[in-house]
């Protein structure tokens, strides 16, 4: 085109062919290019509406920024304001919802959350559900100063065990406020009259948190807005309105879906907004709805919040039928966000050795289940097996290294023993002579998990660590109630204490691992055996004893 507009008596007839052709097929892509950016650009569009407008739109992006704004407006509102909002927040959770979509009704849930946090007295509380049996309050097991503590303590005790025969009736409000009196009067205040941010552990009002978290910007500036730097006393009591009880209600069972959802965004949203509620003392939950909870809030950027969630998982799981336990541990997303969890805080060995083996516990169950517990291919993938395939690379303790096993290896009993409907043809049209070689022979690939060369590397390991518990028992049982020396033990255990010790002394491992197994009079007797020095602690109780 260029050509022809300098030299216009030069160009021939091909040249004036393609000029105009052009010419004439511009406005044509310009109006495709035009509409395809218009429909391109409605999807991101933020109308310039009214609060109450926005809440209503079409869009859920514009639904989900409208209840991030209600959250950021500081400004006092009365009380027909606030119904009018909470009106529109609860019609935004009517909805309907797909995966993509829930983040929505978890900002409306937020946002509703934040608006009886600053505007209602939180004496008044609601559960989950009238038909289901509730967790009392106080159930959220806090942590210690320690961060190895987890190792050597599952769990601090419930101050009320959780109960699936009987639940609070809503009158006793007696409970309520009693199971926080017994707490230290910082800790009570804080979580009586805040709720507790994701990324900070537990602050009273006034603290703000500290560094970023690897969330969406949306999630970040939501955390941000209801990080509330004042205290608010108010009287208004939510009894006192059925309409704002009821969107406070509904909002409090759409959290406890969110939890289960298939978004991992909108759960981990959904469990941080419930956990500050049950925590601030205003709503109670179902017991399968805290187990999720949990079990999404042990993936938390901040490892106090990550630390609290896992030591009450484990408190849950060990209050618990292992059945129970098992069916709600077969969820895909429940199952790759507490692996997450560990990869994220695996400098806390004891916390991955924890979480290893309520795995551990969870997946036994259902091996014993078999064809009744829920189907392999519903929550097991190689993805989740490549996640802690790729946990063994790193540092752990000899005790998680020994739960990673067998949790390996229990997925792939699991995922051997699953009804499948592709062998079943095979092994049908096998009888009937009538088969494909391609059918006859399917790949071992395609029905694997873990491989063969490391299933037999994990087997291996298994049967090492196995072996040698069972040789030091059997040394054990014949010295130590009697405390004998090496020289006084029978010859035959006397070899098997000399082929102990060179192999301990060089396997730390092995050590750690036995130490695990063992009572604290039995590792100190096995030390005296192999010649291994006792810990320290251990040596000053002896040397105690003996001045005494």
């Amino acid at each position: 085109m260029l050509q022809i507009a300098r030299h216009p008596a030069e160009a021939g007839t091909a040249e004036w062919t393609v000029f105009f052709v052009a010419i004439g097929l511009y406005p044509a892509v310009a109006v495709t290019v035009w509409r395809w950016n218009r429909r391109r650009a409605v999807l991101f569009q933020v109308p310039n509406l009214s609060l109450l407008d926005a809440l209503q739109h079409e869009s859920d992006r514009v639904r989900a920024i409208a209840a991030v704004t209600v959250t950021l407006e500081t400004a006092e509102r009365d009380m027909k304001s606030l119904q009018s909002i909470l009106l529109a927040l609860d019609a935004c959770l009517t909805r309907p919802r797909v995966t993509e979509t829930t983040f929505a009704a978890a900002y409306a849930c937020q946002a509703t959350w934040f608006l009886w946090y600053t505007n209602f007295d939180l004496r008044d509380y609601v559960a989950e559900s009238e038909a289901e049996p509730i967790v009392p309050f106080g159930c959220w097991v806090h942590p210690t100063s320690s961060r190895s503590s987890l190792a050597t303590k599952t769990a601090v005790p419930f101050r009320q065990r959780l109960s699936l025969s009987g639940r609070i009736m809503p009158w006793r409000l007696g409970t309520k406020s009693d199971s926080f009196v017994q707490q230290p009067a910082s800790l009570a205040h804080a979580f009586l009259v805040a709720p507790t941010p994701l990324d900070s552990g537990i602050k009273p009002r006034g603290v703000l948190r500290g560094g970023p978290t690897d969330q969406s910007a949306l999630l970040q500036l939501v955390e941000k807005a209801t990080d509330l730097a004042h205290a608010v006393c108010m009287t208004t009591r939510i009894m006192d309105n059925t309409a704002i009880r009821f969107c406070f209600q509904h909002a409090v069972k759409t959290l406890a879906e969110l939890c289960r959802s298939s978004c991992r965004r909108s759960r981990l949203l959904a469990s941080k907004v419930l956990q500050e509620m049950y925590q601030a003392g205003v709503v109670q939950v179902s017991p399968t709805t805290f187990f999720y909870v949990a079990a999404n809030l042990t993936v938390s950027s901040s490892y106090t919040k990550a630390a609290s969630a896992a030591r009450t998982l484990v408190q849950i799981v060990n209050d618990h039928d292992d059945v129970w336990v098992a069916r709600h541990m077969a969820d895909a997303i429940t199952l790759r966000l507490v692996v997450d969890a560990m990869h994220l805080h695996r400098l806390d060995r004891g916390f991955v050795a924890s979480l290893l083996t309520v795995l551990l516990q969870g997946l036994t169950t259902l091996t014993t289940l078999g064809g009744r517990g829920p189907n392999a291919a519903t929550y097991l993938d190689r993805s989740l097996v490549a996640a802690l395939l790729e946990l063994q690379c790193h540092p752990l303790s000899a005790l998680a290294a020994a739960r990673l096993d067998d949790v390996l290896a229990t997925l792939h009993e699991i995922w051997e023993n699953r009804p499948n409907r592709l062998r079943r043809i095979v092994k049908q049209m096998s009888k009937t002579r009538i088969l494909v070689r391609s059918i006859a022979r399917p790949s071992d690939a395609a029905y694997t998990l873990v491989t063969t060369a490391q299933l037999k590397l994990i087997h291996d390991r298994q049967r090492t660590r196995s072996e040698l518990v069972a040789t030091i028992h059997s040394v054990l049982a014949e010295g130590l109630a009697s405390s004998a020396r090496q020289s006084d033990l029978s010859d035959t255990v006397q070899a098997t204490v000399a082929m102990l010790s060179p192999l301990l002394s060089t396997r730390s491992d092995l050590l750690s691992y036995i130490h695990s197994q063992l009572t604290t009079a039995e590792y100190w007797y096995l030390c005296d055996l192999i010649g291994r020095p006792r810990p320290r602690n251990a040596t000053a109780a002896t040397r105690s004893r003996e001045d005494r």
